[in-house]
């Protein structure tokens, strides 16, 4: 008698189901050591990618996914997205009210797509049209810094850039890109009056710190000794932040703002852990290991999610559940994700290409 052969979801949920070894987590909240922090970046490497991939992932997407799987149709979705870019004018420092928030995060999600399309194709035209991207707001007089998100995910933005696409950079953009990385973005707390943010007990801090830690770890060959600040700093004080999630990983701010602080804590760990050799226990505040089934848990038969709080009621494909379902081997979480995938694939926001790397 044949055996019928194992969807491929079905593959990717068992292989979650598998523990795999992992270092011991130092305890929670981190041991901040200055000195320990500077022989960390010190030892680090000094090559590029390291945010999130190595080297050998980024070769891995030229392989072609197989026919019908879900990774196949997102790596389509990316390079679509990313060819209908490649005429678009790069952003531009236009505030909405007070704010150039809206202009971060088109810079994320344009860097991002169009460095993700890069390597999954290899064609030139997507890595200059990223440059571009970047210089534009590289050359922009400063990033708000008065509503200091608009800061920390412009950072964001030019840090996936350059360690993405390091190589394909020329080097007039190399120094122009980290120059505005660390004068424009991660500079500012630990040297001007932008700092009122540092202990914020909402998103702001996992953003922020996330965000400016990404652009350190970028720039670390460069400027270790601000990178080993940085990394201090957010130890110290992203803490406050992530008292929200105790005691069972629900969040106060409701599941729209879940998904924008929590996605930047992910970030914030993965990259840390993934330069550095360790999160420094940040991953052990009490509820972060629960949280992954909030966005389920809050979401209703009809799709819409509780609004409490200031939350709305839509949602989209969340890229930080799968790093949640692998990290904790909880495929449960990630259910009905594949389904939102494919049918909401648009709504995926600007971290969606992440997706291809921690699915």
């Amino acid at each position: 008698m044949k055996t019928a052969p194992l969807h491929a979801g079905a593959l990717l949920l068992s292989s979650l189901l598998i523990p795999q070894p992992r270092a011991a987590e130092p305890g929670y909240p981190p041991d901040v050591d200055p000195a320990a922090i500077r022989t960390a970046v010190a030892a680090a490497p000094k090559t590029h990618p390291r945010l999130f991939v190595s080297a050998e992932d980024l070769r891995a997407l030229r392989t072609p996914f197989p026919d019908g799987s879900l990774k196949r149709a997102l790596a389509e979705y990316i390079v679509k997205e990313a060819r209908g870019l490649l005429d678009a004018q790069p952003i531009t420092r236009t505030l909405e009210g007070r704010r150039l928030l809206g202009q971060s995060r088109r810079c994320i999600e344009r860097v991002v797509v169009l460095a993700t399309a890069f390597h999954l194709t290899g064609e030139e035209r997507f890595a200059r049209r990223a440059e571009r991207e970047m210089r534009a707001a590289a050359g922009f007089t400063d990033w708000n810094p008065s509503h200091f998100l608009d800061v920390a995910e412009m950072t964001t933005a030019l840090a996936i850039g350059y360690d993405w696409l390091f190589d394909a950079l020329s080097p007039e953009s190399r120094v122009a890109i980290r120059e505005a990385i660390v004068e424009k973005g991660v500079k500012l707390p630990l040297e001007t009056k932008y700092n009122g943010w540092v202990r914020a007990r909402n998103n702001w801090g996992q953003v922020c710190h996330g965000g400016l830690t990404l652009g350190a770890l970028a720039v670390l060959e460069d400027e270790p000794e601000l990178a080993a600040r940085t990394v201090a700093n957010a130890l110290k004080n992203v803490t406050v932040s992530m008292a929200a999630f105790a005691p069972k990983g629900s969040y106060p701010e409701g599941p729209g703002y879940w998904a924008y602080g929590t996605t930047y804590n992910v970030l914030l760990i993965d990259a840390l852990e993934g330069v550095l050799g360790s999160g420094f226990g940040l991953s052990q505040a009490p509820g972060f290991d629960m949280t992954g089934q909030y966005p389920a848990m809050m979401t209703g038969p009809s799709g819409t999610t509780f609004n409490y709080a200031d939350g709305g009621s839509g949602r989209g494909p969340e890229p930080a559940l799968f790093w949640f379902a692998r990290r904790y081997h909880r495929p449960d979480w990630i259910h009905e994700e594949f389904d939102w995938l494919r049918r909401k694939m648009a709504s995926g926001g600007r971290f969606l290409p992440l997706t291809l790397f921690w699915m």
